[in-house]
């Protein structure tokens, strides 16, 4: 184990998580979210992408005066993300022409690494940013090797030339790392360390990373960089990100990407609850002054916000996942707590519940009434478990049809809720008649299609 003592999990709720939710969410609510996951312990935001989401810009920018005025510590940072190239550019333009040289803002500069990102991403970001254009048709007739030599060399120039006055503060973020060509990793790093840039965030894009990857991609590179400060950002699409972000931690990554209810795109990140109650539970690795009994209502808050709901038995913060049922395993459980289980639910900031189930049965019942004192014969004891089965059932029919049209209205709003692209069509067509001159000299719309 190579875990560092100064672990820092940066949360992503705010960024990818606010583009899981279907619905809009207002720049004050995002703020007193952001205010709430910074107070639980966490050091790290990402506030969004720049610089083409002008509400971004706000929400750093509000961010930044809450801290001045010490209403979030001083020792917070916030993240901006921008690709290389023209967008980098104008993200530096936006902090120096709204005079943000506050060294809690960071910018994650990201540059695509694999095959697919230099075929396909790496033109765009090239022609929107040099003089000399790349023609398509000849870059596609080019093999890997040529194009990853083009895209370096790009790559490499564009670091050394635009050394910001902030590039102490300057993450590197390689796209698709997981699917990268080891060799070409190792130029990117280096390249990294020669313009003093000590911090690399490995971006797991497509959620392809496998567990046995994390020893040559991670914790070789680790030992061969041993002067970069590598974090992970993993997603979940086969299940696999949270031990993915454990075990690379474990490794010696200085951090990893984490998500309130793991919302965040796609299938989502490692959620905060199961990344930092892991590391306190599994391997005793304690976050310094992070306040765990603020998990269970993070995800209560998250699931306001954004309009979604976790897994009622997600790991650590689901509403039942605490829930078990009497019988031997709770007799147990007052003997020994973490025979079964090892999670505390007051440690969390929620409490656990005994219930009486199908596991219950016979037995269950006879445990439970001796541990009451209840004096009650023991031929009436059948008769008495009958009884409560048959309450049970009354009680749970009700609620399991309540239940039923709850989740079948829920999936329909949410579908309802998302503002498609054929809705943007239909919007922009409305304003085809319009006379206003910022539309008509900007748009051509005709027959519902952009040009």
């Amino acid at each position: 184990m190579n875990f560092k003592h100064n672990i820092d999990l940066i949360d992503e709720t705010l960024r990818e998580g606010s583009e899981r939710s279907p619905y809009y969410v207002d720049l004050n609510t995002k703020v007193e979210l952001a205010k709430q996951i910074l107070d639980s312990g966490v050091r790290s935001i990402v506030v969004g992408m720049f610089p083409d989401v002008p509400e971004n810009i706000e929400l750093l920018k509000e961010l930044l005066r809450l801290q001045k005025i010490g209403e979030i510590s001083k020792n917070k940072r916030f993240i901006i993300i921008s690709h290389l190239g023209k967008r980098f550019h104008e993200t530096n333009q936006i902090l120096e022409e709204f005079q943000i040289e506050s060294d809690s803002v960071w910018i994650l500069a990201i540059h695509g690494a694999s095959s697919e990102q230099i075929k396909y991403l790496f033109p765009k970001i090239f022609n929107e940013t040099e003089i000399k254009k790349i023609k398509m048709d000849d870059w596609l007739k080019l093999n890997d090797s040529e194009r990853k030599q083009i895209n370096f060399k790009w790559f490499e120039n564009f670091i050394s030339g635009n050394k910001s006055k902030n590039g102490s503060r300057i993450m590197l973020g390689l796209l698709d790392y997981f699917r990268s060509d080891l060799d070409l990793i190792d130029y990117f790093l280096s390249v990294a360390v020669s313009n003093n840039i000590s911090q690399i965030r490995l971006v797991d894009s497509a959620g392809t990373c496998r567990p046995d990857q994390l020893e040559t991609y991670v914790e070789q590179k680790i030992k061969k960089f041993s002067m970069l400060k590598f974090y992970g950002h993993f997603h979940n699409d086969f299940g696999i990100a949270t031990s993915n972000a454990l075990i690379g931690l474990s490794m010696g990554m200085q951090g990893v990407d984490v998500s309130l209810g793991g919302f965040a795109n796609r299938a989502g990140h490692p959620a905060l609850a199961e990344i930092a109650y892991g590391l306190k539970k599994l391997y005793n690795q304690d976050i310094p002054y992070f306040k765990y009994e603020n998990l269970f209502k993070l995800s209560r808050k998250v699931e306001q916000v954004y309009g979604l709901i976790e897994s009622p038995t997600t790991p650590v913060t689901g509403v039942i996942t605490s829930t078990t049922t009497t019988g031997i395993r709770t007799e147990l459980e007052k003997i020994c707590p973490d025979i079964f289980d090892i999670t505390d639910a007051h440690e969390i900031g929620t409490k656990a519940f005994k219930t009486f189930g199908i596991r219950s049965g016979l037995d269950g019942l006879k445990r439970f009434i001796k541990e009451n004192r209840f004096e009650v014969k023991e031929e009436e004891i059948p008769e008495i478990y009958k009884k409560l089965v048959k309450s049970w059932s009354e009680k749970s029919t009700k609620r399991k049809e309540r239940a039923r049209n709850l989740i079948s209205e829920y999936q329909k709003n949410i579908k309802a809720s998302l503002y498609t692209e054929d809705e943007i069509l239909e919007t922009l067509n409305s304003l085809k008649g319009r006379k206003h001159e910022h539309i008509t000299s900007n748009l051509k719309i005709n027959e519902g299609n952009l040009q």
